[in-house]
């Protein structure tokens, strides 16, 4: 009887492990699949993950693209704007150097018109100093000398006063700075201080504006003693 229950306790043991071990296998079973299912999942994650950065990059490259392009365009009329100010500022330049050469024409043309106007006007009085050297040539008589000097100043000061230059001749006037000039004081209690009382030289305006003063004399009263 013993031997018996032996057997039937090594039966229902080997039973038991056969069930253990089958038991294991499918575990292991259930945990191989269970495993196999996460890496597809993670491949399938990966292959995503691939698909997103590939499409971010066409899209980073096309941005890239788009944006070189518009830069090369802005460039492009950079370069032509750059061109067409360039080319109006050399046509401005030319311009600005015939204008000056015109207007350096028209001075110096200017300045021969009035030069030659101005030697015309005095041609007569060279015309009339030589007559008068002739006439002194034939009647050297002072008296006649005389009125012909003084014809050919009373020529000069018309020739002056067409020209607008008329003469300062300031005797027996008060002295001013503006118009006079001293060269010397003359102590005299016949005259009031400041008065001029002899013209060296007479000055000249041209249109209102002195252009040479006269040289004076003037007046100067003595200082009276102290005790007077």
């Amino acid at each position: 009887m013993a031997d018996k229950e032996k057997i039937v306790e090594v039966d229902v043991l080997h039973e038991d492990t056969e069930d253990t071990i089958t038991t294991t296998k499918e575990n292991d079973a259930g945990k191989e699949t269970k495993v196999e299912e996460q890496e597809e999942q993670k491949r399938s994650e990966e292959e995503l993950l691939r698909d997103e950065l590939q499409e971010l990059a066409k899209k980073d490259i096309n941005q890239l693209i788009e944006r070189y392009i518009a830069l090369y365009k802005e460039l492009e009329e950079v370069k032509a704007l750059r061109d067409e100010y360039l080319e109006t500022a050399q046509r401005v330049q030319a311009n600005f150097e015939n204008y000056k050469k015109q207007v350096d024409k028209n001075i110096a043309w200017s300045n021969f018109h009035n030069k030659s106007k101005i030697l015309t006007k005095f041609l007569t009085i060279y015309d009339d100093l030589e007559r008068t050297l002739e006439a002194f040539d034939k009647h050297p008589d002072v008296p006649t000398a005389r009125e012909a000097i003084k014809m050919v100043l009373r020529n000069m000061r018309s020739t002056l006063e067409s020209l607008d230059l008329t003469l300062i001749e300031p005797k027996k006037e008060r002295f001013d700075p503006q118009y006079h000039e001293v060269i010397h004081v003359v102590e005299t209690t016949e005259e009031e201080d400041n008065t001029i009382i002899e013209v060296v030289s007479k000055g000249f305006k041209l249109e209102n504006t002195v252009i040479r003063p006269a040289k004076v004399v003037v007046a100067k009263n003595p200082k009276k003693d102290k005790k007077e």
